[in-house]
């Protein structure tokens, strides 16, 4: 978090903001990747050893992927053209 001092005249309210950089891939949507990973383990619907799909084109699959990885698990985001990204559980 940080303060944005100049934002707001004196006396007027604190302008705080969230700094999105210091997330791992640099993208907000790494919570939300971790967030929707833990989800599925806990309630049974992502098993060890199952992969995770993700059909994207941009910085949700990225995300997921990163995760993946952090957890061991296979991954695989499908981006739309000639381009496919997949990260490999560590052996």
């Amino acid at each position: 978090m940080a303060r944005l001092a100049s934002m707001a005249g004196d006396g007027c309210a604190e302008v705080w903001v969230k700094m999105e950089a210091a997330n791992p891939t640099g993208s907000y949507k790494d919570r939300m990747a971790l967030a929707m990973i833990e989800a599925a383990e806990a309630d049974g619907r992502l098993r060890p050893g199952q992969p995770v799909v993700e059909y994207t084109g941009g910085s949700t699959g990225s995300s997921l992927a990163f995760v993946c990885a952090v957890k061991g698990t296979s991954g695989q985001a499908l981006i739309p053209g000639p381009r496919r990204h997949r990260t490999r559980r560590p052996r």
